[in-house]
């Protein structure tokens, strides 16, 4: 494997699966049937995007952010200038309420203070138009300003599948890919939405849902980013992961598969044990 040269101090895998998981800590995603589809968790440095769920277990697609033409501060300041003039406390907890802000956590007692928080914590997640959108609709003569969408994911010519669903494996996973310079995207399928907790997959789960959830989620990624070389690292029962490659069954030759080894210290690591060739078929 060729190392590639990759940025430890910005957007390094690490970096990245570690601002993903926070998001996730953070994201209200406490069960499986409260991850909202529709919903992309943006932070500084990444997003998360959720791509499939079932009533045991949900799979993300964690990127870096998306290239895009960051708002000035002076458009910044003419927005909270805005909201300001245009709406009350009490407009802004029903602002609050539908753009998925928890009012209860903006800081300071002041008016003012509580819409800079606002729209700064919006800033911060990339969901600034989600603003502007709604002081359009609900203050239309109001002059708001134009905020750039953003552009397609950075491209990777590497994706890592984590299917951890016996500890938290990202992190171990994108520390191994560092160490080898691959900078990659990251499918992660998991049965704890928060991603905060280990939780060992029941034998009174829906398995066979999970390996659907797989095999749809691996459809997914195909059709994004087809020519992506994939890696595979599996935290799951060996069981799982039988049924996950029965499920899915379509390899490409190039795709890595990583086996996660524990030292007699007790520490954890991604060890690579396989390439997938034709010669596996022969």
């Amino acid at each position: 494997m060729t190392k590639k040269d990759v940025d430890l101090d910005s957007n390094s895998n690490l970096i990245i699966a570690q601002q993903a998981m926070n998001l996730l800590h953070n994201g209200g995603f406490e069960q499986p049937a409260d991850v909202d589809m529709k919903r992309v968790l943006a932070g500084e440095e990444v997003q998360v995007r959720p791509l499939h769920t079932t009533t045991t277990a949900v799979s993300y697609l964690i990127t870096a952010r998306p290239d895009e033409v960051k708002a000035e501060q002076a458009v910044v300041r003419a927005l909270r200038e805005t909201v300001l003039d245009t709406f009350n406390e009490a407009e802004l907890q029903e602002m609050c309420f539908e753009l998925g802000v928890p009012f209860e956590n903006l800081a300071g007692d002041e008016f003012a203070t509580k819409v800079q928080e606002l729209v700064t914590y919006l800033q911060r997640r990339g969901q600034l138009a989600s603003l502007v959108a709604y002081g359009r609709k609900h203050r239309p003569h109001a002059n708001w300003p134009d905020i750039a969408a953003p552009t397609a994911v950075p491209s990777r010519d590497d994706i890592a599948v984590v299917v951890s669903l016996a500890q938290p494996a990202l992190p171990t996973a994108a520390a191994y890919l560092d160490d080898q310079g691959v900078p990659a995207h990251f499918l992660l399928l998991t049965n704890v939405p928060a991603y905060d907790k280990t939780e060992f997959l029941d034998v009174d789960s829906d398995w066979e849902a999970i390996g659907q959830l797989f095999f749809q989620t691996m459809q997914t990624v195909r059709l994004e980013f087809s020519k992506a070389r994939l890696h595979l690292f599996l935290a799951a029962p060996v069981a799982l992961g039988f049924l996950l490659g029965c499920t899915w069954g379509t390899v490409y030759q190039g795709d890595c598969l990583y086996h996660l080894h524990r030292d007699e210290d007790g520490r954890s690591h991604y060890v690579q044990v396989a390439t997938i060739t034709r010669k596996l078929r022969e």
